[in-house]
């Protein structure tokens, strides 16, 4: 299902439902596609975007699996489809917004919380108070506070506007402006732990201009190898 209602170009589908992707392309009619997921569901991806590949040769392929959380690899795909001029731009940009922008999620209780791996005194800590924060990107750690997201963008926030959750988040985040975005994550199954994920998107730099092309998707870029196609790109020799 479309992550935003009404713009279908970022769905999310759980891992049962991934079989159910080759026919949302076809109805979408994307020539290009990005599969991503977080680490858990890593190998699930890949074969998700090995199957679609096979099912679709026309359209071309390529697959994340990021260490972020799922409501950051959502938003890092509508900001990136905005940013972008066209498909390697695109995945650049959500490249660069998955690993630089401040992600994480905040929980009532570190006790299970695996990664990022909690230090002792945390442990001790979350036996006698609640509320922590768990940031994935740009750097994994473990506090009790908020680290200063990116000036000008907002903090978005997978859960309800009016749940505890939410309120927690907005203390934290002093002056910041917060968002309430749909939930994607089962928090407690996750992390042991009741919480809400968030971000606050990096911002993003125009890509220079590419100067070579896919010959199998006619991408402009500057890798030496296609991300989505796999081939080795047409270097443009300067005039």
């Amino acid at each position: 299902m479309p992550w935003i209602a009404d713009d279908p170009r970022v769905a999310v589908a759980s891992e049962s439902a991934f079989a159910d992707i080759p026919g949302w392309v076809t109805s979408l009619g994307a020539d290009h596609v990005v599969i991503a997921s977080r680490p858990t569901s890593g190998s699930v991806a890949r074969l998700a975007a090995t199957t679609l590949a096979g099912a679709r040769p026309e359209v071309a392929v390529a697959h994340r699996v990021v260490p972020t959380t799922s409501v950051a690899l959502a938003a890092s795909g509508l900001n990136a489809l905005e940013s972008g001029s066209d498909a390697v731009a695109v995945l650049g940009a959500f490249d660069h917004l998955t690993t630089a922008s401040a992600s994480g999620t905040w929980l009532r209780s570190v006790t299970r919380l695996v990664d990022p791996k909690p230090g002792l005194g945390m442990h001790v800590r979350s036996l006698f108070g609640r509320g922590f924060v768990a940031m994935t990107t740009p750097a994994a750690s473990v506090g009790r506070t908020l680290e200063a997201p990116p000036v000008g963008h907002p903090l978005l926030v997978g859960a309800d506007a009016g749940s505890a959750e939410f309120a927690a988040v907005v203390a934290l985040a002093g002056t910041h402006a917060v968002q309430s975005v749909p939930v994607l994550a089962d928090v407690k199954s996750a992390h042991g732990s009741p919480g809400a994920e968030f971000v606050a998107l990096a911002p993003v730099a125009r890509p220079a201009e590419g100067t070579a092309t896919c010959p199998v998707c006619a991408s402009r870029q500057n890798a030496v190898t296609c991300p989505y196609c796999h081939v080795h790109c047409r270097v443009t020799e300067p005039a």
